[in-house]
């Protein structure tokens, strides 16, 4: 549990790096990764406002770009295959780019191909590596000038280490989970998703509103009792959105479908969006005690790797 209860600190003590980047004008940023080192670029987009467009690619190879576009190519174990393929045609492309990794090819190709390098902190799960993520990239943009949000980023950390956590692990236990939010927390509903996949060996699914009124709400006709959906609210969830949460609680309590609203203490986006990750920290490996499992292995991912390989 060292590397979840230490969470908080990835943000309050963040990661000491200077990055040397050639004085050169950006028009467009890529983030290339796959799982959780992808994630916190989700977040990112919704926190803060950039004139330039920014783009996930989860994926071989690269999409478009243009000669002042930047490359940010992030795996943690450094050995993902994706990732390093947008490495690889990031350079033939000759744009600029900045690794993240805790070691693997990507920094064998970064130091051989002298690209700034942020070393991520090894001796945690991917997923478990968010915050560190996350305060790199914040410091990267803060960094070319493009935001100035770090202080806010170490002061939300510091607030993470003092909340409390009650957990309703055992409302989970045979049912399939479903983790709902708005678009601005998005990011944050699919990491959530992900820990009940890696940690608690369970299939998990997520939404967002206003889009799941659209369509995913009209499948609860049957096997009602067999789901749990989580409300992720926050603070700055628009009127419409929270009108429309709260119509269709409605709707899926008459069906019979339990539902769990989560209100984050948080007075801000970036508050809210932590909470709710270091809730499903703990919540998730509880479950997975309850389940018999171990929260730690990912034998499946691994088994894949293994032959991918052949």
């Amino acid at each position: 549990m060292d590397e979840i209860n230490g969470f908080p600190r990835q943000l309050s003590k963040g990661l000491n790096f200077k990055l040397k980047l050639k004085k050169r004008k950006i028009d467009k940023i890529i983030l290339a990764g796959m799982g959780g080192s992808a994630l916190p670029g989700e977040l990112l987009k919704s926190y803060v406002d950039l004139n330039i467009p920014f783009e996930i690619h989860r994926d071989y190879g690269l999409p478009k770009t243009t000669k002042n576009t930047l490359l940010l190519a992030c795996s943690y174990s450094g050995n993902t295959e994706e990732t390093v393929s947008a490495l690889k045609e990031g350079l033939k492309r000759k744009i600029q780019i900045i690794v993240y990794s805790s070691g693997g090819v990507l920094t064998e190709m970064a130091i051989k191909n002298n690209l700034p390098l942020v070393k991520i902190p090894s001796g945690v799960q991917p997923r478990n590596a968010f915050g560190y993520f996350f305060y790199s990239f914040i410091k990267t943009l803060d960094t070319l000038q493009l935001t100035n949000k770090i202080k806010e980023v170490e002061e939300t950390g510091k607030w993470l280490e003092k909340q409390k956590f009650k957990t309703c692990e055992k409302e989970c236990v045979g049912r399939t989970p479903l983790i709902y939010t708005s678009s601005l927390l998005e990011g944050v509903g699919r990491a959530c998703k992900i820990k009940f996949n890696e940690n608690a060996k369970t299939p998990a699914f997520f939404n967002v509103f206003p889009e799941l009124n659209h369509n995913e709400m009209n499948g609860f006709e049957n096997l009602n009792s067999k789901f749990v959906v989580f409300y992720l609210k926050s603070v700055v969830d628009s009127e419409k959105v929270r009108k429309r949460m709260k119509i269709t609680k409605g709707f899926l309590e008459e069906r019979r479908v339990k539902v769990i609203e989560l209100n984050s203490p948080g007075e801000t986006l970036l508050q809210d969006a932590f909470y709710y990750l270091h809730y499903f920290n703990f919540l998730t490996v509880k479950l997975a005690k309850l389940y018999g499992v171990d929260p730690w292995k990912v034998e499946l991912v691994e088994k894949l790797k293994s032959e991918l390989k052949k």
